[in-house]
């Protein structure tokens, strides 16, 4: 897990190492390890490693890259970037977990490895299969090869953008990064804020997945995607997009002997997912919250932890509310009790109210962007870690939009049931989930209108009246909109929270091999007798506490906001928000009644945010 940087001239010989450097200092957080950079022009290319001696060491060129690095594999030497093999170089921010398994393959090919990295891995597998190497890995990922024999620039992000990836182009010059705020390091990247953007978050949040930024100039590279530069030519940008989820969205019946199948099946694929992910030189830890999600990632972990002593036991790390005002926030039963189940070396923490107005600013620098809430519990829990010698965690991130893990996906699988197992379903949702009217309702109206009426006019009528078309998809359909879509949103937080302690955050739900299968499970068996992620649920029902398996009141990571801002910090939040001149350009009205605590919140991220940045 690294930060990479990198700077494009088609102009030629016009970059210097001085530019390069300031850019990469900025991301040293997420790799406080080591670094390089290595400058290229016309006749020769020059490597720089640590340790630096001077912003001012000689060397211009057209091509500039620069790597910070967080070392989990071969922590020796051999792993620093800048890396070469045969006629390329890269700078990579990430982890292919199926490394080992590639390296076999490319031995038997004729490569030759003199490290125990992914990075070399990478290169090698590029140089063998050219762009479409991309296809081959399994992981998450953000890099750029120079190629210099064909003298062009390839740069890749993974499928479903766990690692970030930010670019500016301008014709003259392509300049990219691991974070935004390395971009502005650069004189010739604009700051100004983008409207459009700011508006939107400050009504109805982020968008992760889109190319735009709140920063004008500076865009996101898509995710599952590649482009190739010609560094001698400028062009127009030309993504490549490798991945698309594919899904069966069919109506399909309920079989117990398929179901138990396919239970099976969702086992094997995530403890394989899992096992490849605990490939690593350092500590691996694990976020808990108290959820399936994170309980079966930790009960699979400890099935594969070498012995029992104390030195050995699994370190988990979790985020609790002891204030009475916050007990309904507070998961830490259902952790404890697992913790004793598994002999867990279980850590906790709590967000510190009092430093709040202290620690906010330094959130919203590390997230680059104004998030939708606090982000507290997530910053808090990867400090812990961070504070125990741990550099990776295992986390449970993109289970719920896989598998139909939230409620809302209760209308989108009635909406597309056939009436008879409609009625049987809203039954049981009922009963088993205490779920009722307004779900039952909703998805009775959409499911009778969607035999009259074409899907293209209900869409268009939902939009109409502001409501949300996606509630009448398919559920598999639903739940691939939000892998690529709402879940970014939250790989941002989990990837800026997580690098702003220098820790590694690893998702075994993530893997394409468990994605790509979880998405072509027919919807009856994710939601079914009123619960939703049954598949999940059932695969892990003979292995942890009964409570966890079939709990009903889902949190994931919860945030004390409300009780914070309309309470002991209520006058600094509206200071900082009656101070904002952004806010007022947007056409905020900061003394409006009628704003959800919600809303105030995201107005006080962007407030923060034109403090920090503009």
């Amino acid at each position: 897990m690294c930060g990479i940087t990198g700077i494009l001239s088609f102009n030629n010989a016009s970059v210097s190492f001085s530019s390069i450097y300031s850019m990469t200092q900025t991301i040293n957080h997420r790799g406080p390890d080591g670094e390089g950079f290595l400058i290229v022009n016309p006749t020769k290319t020059t490597l720089f490693h640590q340790p630096i001696q001077s912003q001012n060491s000689e060397g211009f060129g057209f091509l500039a890259l620069g790597h910070k690095r967080l070392s989990i594999l071969d922590l020796s030497d051999r792993g620093l970037q800048p890396m070469s093999y045969q006629s390329s170089w890269i700078v990579y921010n990430g982890e292919v977990y199926n490394y080992k398994e590639l390296k076999v393959e490319l031995e038997a090919l004729g490569h030759q490895f003199i490290t125990s990295t992914d990075t070399e891995v990478i290169l090698a597998a590029y140089n063998q299969w050219g762009k479409a190497c991309v296809e081959r890995l399994n992981g998450m990922f953000a890099f750029a090869i120079y190629d210099s024999i064909k003298t062009k620039l390839f740069l890749a992000r993974d499928r479903f953008g766990i690692k970030p990836l930010y670019y500016f182009y301008n014709g003259s010059y392509f300049l990219f990064a691991s974070e935004a705020k390395a971009l502005l390091q650069h004189p010739i990247v604009d700051r100004s804020p983008d409207l459009a953007q700011c508006q939107h978050i400050a009504q109805k949040g982020n968008c992760e997945w889109e190319s735009d930024t709140p920063f004008k100039s500076i865009k996101r590279f898509p995710s599952a995607s590649f482009l190739e530069l010609d560094c001698k030519n400028a062009n127009q940008l030309s993504f490549v997009n490798y991945w698309k989820p594919q899904v069966y969205s069919q109506r399909h019946q309920y079989n117990e002997a398929e179901f138990n199948h396919l239970t099976d099946e969702y086992f094997r694929l995530l403890n394989e997912s899992l096992v490849i992910r605990l490939r690593s030189d350092v500590t691996v830890g694990s976020a808990l919250s108290g959820g399936l999600d994170s309980s079966s990632l930790v009960y699979l972990v400890n099935q594969h932890l070498s012995g029992q002593q104390a030195h050995d036991l699994q370190k988990t790390f979790s985020n609790v509310y002891r204030n009475e005002n916050l007990a309904h926030f507070d998961e830490s039963k259902f952790m404890h009790e697992l913790a004793h189940k598994l002999k867990l070396n279980a850590f906790f923490t709590e967000p510190n109210a009092d430093l709040l107005p202290l620690i906010y600013p330094k959130l919203i620098w590390h997230m680059d962007f104004p998030p939708a809430d606090s982000c507290m519990s997530g910053w808090h829990v990867y400090q812990l870690a961070a504070q125990n010698n741990v550099k990776v965690t295992i986390d449970g991130q993109g289970a719920d939009e896989i598998l139909a893990g939230y409620n809302r996906y209760f209308v989108n699988h009635l909406a597309n049931s056939g009436l008879g197992g409609f009625a049987m379903e809203a039954i049981q949702l009922k009963h088993n989930s205490g779920k009722g009217q307004s779900f039952v309702i909703a998805s009775l109206v959409l499911n009778l209108v969607k035999r009259i009426i074409s899907q293209q006019k209900l869409e268009n009528s939902l939009i109409k009246k502001q409501r949300n078309p996606d509630m009448i998809l398919p559920l598999n359909d639903r739940l691939a909109f939000d892998t690529t879509h709402e879940l970014v949103n939250l790989l941002h937080y989990s990837d800026r929270l997580s690098m702003a302690h220098s820790v590694e955050s690893r998702l075994p739900f993530l893997d394409n091999h468990l994605v790509d299968f979880v998405l072509n499970v027919p919807a009856c068996y994710k939601i079914h007798n009123g619960f939703t992620k049954y598949l999940a649920r059932k695969a892990f029902s003979n292995h942890l506490p009964a409570n966890i398996v079939w709990r009903k009141d889902k949190m994931g990571f919860p945030n004390g906001d409300a009780y914070w801002f309309k309470g002991q910090h209520k006058q600094w939040m509206e200071d900082e928000i009656n101070g904002s001149r952004l806010l007022k350009e947007l056409n905020v009205s900061n003394g409006r009644n009628s704003y959800s605590i919600n809303d105030r919140v995201r107005q006080l991220n962007i407030a923060l945010w034109e403090r920090v940045f503009l």
